[in-house]
């Protein structure tokens, strides 16, 4: 279940100044998002679903 990892992404999104502690959060975070099949994402609500499938895009176009 991804509840609650979810819920992490929504609010280190929503800030608009991230320490050094929160950035690797961030980091651990985005991996996991990454490890999530379409079919988990797609059982989110629609903000987080939106918001899941915009940190693959922003982590996929950061390894290009």
């Amino acid at each position: 279940m991804v509840t609650p990892v979810y819920l992490s992404l929504f609010s280190l999104y929503s800030m608009s100044r991230i320490e050094s502690s929160e950035f690797f959060e961030a980091e651990e975070l985005l991996e996991e998002v990454e490890s999530w099949s379409e079919e988990e994402i797609e059982e989110l609500p629609k903000l987080y679903r939106e918001k899941a499938r915009e940190f693959r895009r922003l982590r996929n176009r950061g390894e290009e």
